[in-house]
């Protein structure tokens, strides 16, 4: 079976790690390439002070965690950036999103060949 460049996009760190992560691992073991994009730096919704006066030291710390978590199985991992809970469809978020699948695209030998799954319109993440 030919390798296959599989990218995952999720909203926040950790969201591929949770929805897909099980999957991710099969294919990674199977010799496919997994990346994880995550939209958000994941920069807020924690408790402790020092992050919410600093939500670059978040920011910072799930960044690790993500990649760390990809590399346990053998994928990689990229944030987008954009701050929590500042996600909106502009010019500027989805020439972001365009940019990195062009690029997993255009390293991928197969390109073109592989088929898009797309959510159910209910659950699909509006960015």
């Amino acid at each position: 079976m030919a390798k296959r460049h599989i990218l995952c996009i999720g909203a926040h760190p950790d969201d591929n790690e949770f929805s897909v992560g099980g999957t991710a691992a099969l294919l990674c073991r199977r010799g496919d390439e997994v990346h994880f994009v995550s939209v958000t730096n994941g920069d807020k919704g924690h408790y402790y002070q020092e992050y919410i006066k600093h939500p670059t030291f978040l920011a910072e710390r799930r960044l690790h965690e993500a990649r760390a978590g990809a590399g346990t199985i053998g994928a990689s991992y990229e944030t987008l950036g954009v701050h929590d809970g500042e996600v909106y469809v502009d010019k500027a978020t989805t020439e972001a999103v365009v940019r990195c699948r062009a690029v997993r695209r255009a390293e991928s030998p197969d390109s073109g060949q592989g088929r898009s799954r797309a959510s159910p319109p209910a659950q699909r993440p509006a960015i």
